[in-house]
């Protein structure tokens, strides 16, 4: 897939070209359709099937560091944004 480079990105870059490119990778899971998107773009190297292993693997991860901020707040309101409206 071909995807546009944000202005704000390329006023702060201006090296930056207008539009880079991303690999779509579609894959079932449970059922589900799943869709990742990476710029991992090489076929051989990087196979479907692996990188959608290592992003399932990292979310685990990311849930995982959730929890531990959440019991660090003691029961404490945990606030998600930096808008709290």
């Amino acid at each position: 897939i071909r995807m546009p480079v944000s202005p704000r990105a390329r006023k702060l870059h201006p090296e930056l070209p207008s539009h880079w490119q991303a690999r779509l990778i579609e894959l079932s899971a449970g059922g589900k359709i799943r869709r990742f998107i990476t710029s991992m773009l090489d076929l051989q190297r990087f196979a479907a099937a692996s990188l959608a292993q290592l992003y399932r693997q990292r979310w685990e991860i990311e849930l995982g560091f959730r929890e531990i901020k959440q019991s660090l707040q003691q029961g404490q309101a945990v606030l998600r944004s930096k808008q709290p409206e």
